[in-house]
């Protein structure tokens, strides 16, 4: 099993609702979700990047790859 969090970290004003999502995954299981993004009104056209920062957690966190475990 994994556990973890997804947060969705988003440029300055905007919003992600939900912003985190908790999970809890069995050996090759999935996490699909919708995601509601909102932006200023006066945002220009353009590419804006949203980043997804896994949080690794529970008792098997540690026998993760490290490069799961960074920020």
């Amino acid at each position: 099993m994994l556990h973890g969090t997804v947060r969705l970290v988003c440029p300055d004003g905007w919003k992600a609702s939900p912003p985190s999502l908790p999970f809890v995954l069995p050996g090759g299981g999935h996490l699909e979700a919708d995601i509601e993004l909102t932006m200023p009104p006066d945002t220009p056209s353009g590419l804006y990047p949203i980043r997804a920062q896994l949080v690794v957690t529970g008792d098997d966190a540690e026998s993760m790859p490290a490069s799961w475990r960074q920020v």
